[in-house]
């Protein structure tokens, strides 16, 4: 149960992290390509805007990508600190690890 809601709550930081770096990769994109079309009543407020509101909809279309990295990230600074050893070692099968990874997924 513990580790359960660690493992998730590791998760969750990792997708977190990847949607902030997406989410301002792609933001900043598309406010540069939006910029291209401006015009004197389409000014940088307008473009900030609309790459604001279309944000959403790129992530939601990113949702499986950030879903995997961000695990990718979380597994990765659990092995760095050699923590899933320790988890292996007190008796948590793989499968049970498979398992607290594909609930919050």
């Amino acid at each position: 149960m513990i580790l359960e809601r660690y493992i998730a709550n590791n998760l969750v930081k990792g997708w977190l992290l990847v949607l902030l770096v997406l989410g301002s990769v792609f933001g900043l994109i598309g406010f540069v390509q939006e910029l291209d079309h401006t015009r004197f009543d389409y000014n940088a407020l307008a473009v900030g805007r609309y790459t604001l509101f279309s944000l959403p909809q790129q992530l939601v279309s990113l949702a499986p990508v950030i879903a995997l990295l961000g695990s990718i990230v979380a597994l990765a600074s659990l092995d760095r600190f050699n923590e899933l050893t320790i988890i292996s070692c007190t008796g948590f099968s793989r499968a049970r690890l498979l398992l607290a990874i594909a609930l919050p997924t």
